[in-house]
Order: structure tokens, then C-alpha cells, then sequence
């Protein structure tokens, strides 16, 4: 999967700089930092009316917040402002409460080592589907993975003897091609992805012709 990804990206990074200049601009002209490294890096921030507000200025883009007293609120490039509310944009933390530490605990993890971001390499019993954040639509993969769930829990796939070693393979992948940080640990590339499940899910196909 490393190499599709990598022929992937090296195929659809140019074209998707120079979609992204023809269609949006330059971000310097909205009072945006322009990205300092390829597209899909990071996870996008998919939003046109964003940038429609900039445009008519009813929204105004502000760099790094030192500090806020009262209403107050200072920035680091010195300027200035009162403002009634502050919406803090932290994101989301994965957790699983109803499982003890000792068997998951991925709130403060820095990578999440999971096979086809599904299989477990110590719990064989535990599976997940969805677990992950893809850079298109979810639904497809989310559907092929529940497909190759069934086929495990139904006895027609077996997973690699040496799923520990994928697991980490997997998280490894992630860290190569998208920014280190704990928003990205379970980023994946669509279409690759998609295709590594399929190819997995042909592997029951061919058992089942063989029974």
C-alpha cells in the first residue's frame, strides 16, 4: 500500500496545487499563511463560504492568540480586539470509555496501530469500522471494511500471522505522508485505502471458490 500511496500522491499533488490557485487564489490575499507543505498533507478544511465572508469582510482571519483579558483579546502580531464570544475549535479526542485502559486507550496516543485501521494486533476479538479519517467520503470505505469484518467473523478471511508487524507498518505509513501530529494519526488516502481493502476482500472470494 506504501507504494500506491507514494505513486499516488506524486501523480495528484501538482494538479491539486494548481486546481487549488485556479480556483481559490492565492491565501496571502485572503490574509491566510500559505501552506507550507503539499495539499494532502493535512486534513482539508472544505469550507467556500469561509473564504466568501473573508471576501465580503465579514469575517476576518487573525494569526495566533497571546492572550485575552475580559473581553479583550490580544494577538501575536500586536493588534487587538473585543469580542462577546470565543468558540475554542479543538476538535475531537478518541476515546472508548466503556473499555478499561489496559485493553484501548487512544485519547493521548501518538500513532494507532491497527491493521486496515480495523484489526487489532493484541485483541482479535475487537474489531473496528470507521476508525479513521479519509480525505473523501467515509461511507465506501467504512462498507468495504464491515464486508471484510463479516467475512473474518464468518471464518472465510484470516488475518496475517504477522499482524503486529502490519499494525505498526500501517501507522508508520501514516506518519510518512501526513503532518506528525495527534489530528492525524488515523488519516487516510481515499482511494488507496479503498483499494487495499478490496484487495483483502478478494482474498475471501478466492477461499470461498476453493471450498
Amino acid at each position: 500500500m506504501r507504494k500506491a500511496c507514494l505513486r499516488y500522491a506524486l501523480k495528484r499533488e501538482p494538479i491539486q496545487k494548481l486546481s487549488l490557485r485556479f480556483q481559490v487564489g492565492r491565501y496571502a490575499d485572503y490574509g491566510l499563511e500559505e501552506p507550507a507543505e503539499p495539499v494532502t498533507r493535512s486534513h482539508p478544511t472544505l469550507n467556500s463560504e469561509r473564504l466568501y465572508k473573508i471576501r465580503h469582510g465579514k469575517v476576518h482571519p487573525q494569526r495566533g492568540v497571546e492572550k485575552v483579558e475580559g473581553k479583550r483579546v490580544f494577538f501575536k502580531d500586536g493588534r487587538e480586539g473585543e469580542y462577546d464570544t470565543i468558540v475554542a475549535a479543538t476538535g475531537y479526542k478518541i476515546t472508548f470509555p466503556f473499555f478499561n485502559d489496559d485493553i484501548v486507550n487512544y485519547e493521548e496516543a501518538d500513532r494507532i496501530p491497527l491493521y486496515l485501521r480495523m484489526f487489532h494486533p493484541e485483541q482479535p476479538t475487537l474489531i473496528f469500522i470507521g476508525l479513521f479519517q479519509p480525505q473523501g467520503a467515509i461511507w465506501p470505505l467504512s462498507d468495504a471494511q464491515a464486508r471484510l469484518a463479516a467475512a473474518y467473523l464468518a471464518g472465510e478471511y484470516q488475518l496475517p500471522g504477522n499482524l503486529a508487524a502490519l499494525s505498526e507498518a500501517d501507522s508508520k505509513h501514516i506518519e510518512q505522508e501526513f503532518t506528525r501530529s495527534k489530528r492525524h494519526t488515523i488519516e487516510v488516502h481515499y482511494h488507496p485505502f479503498l483499494r487495499a481493502l478490496k484487495r483483502e476482500l478478494r482474498k475471501t472470494e478466492k477461499r470461498e471458490l476453493s471450498n
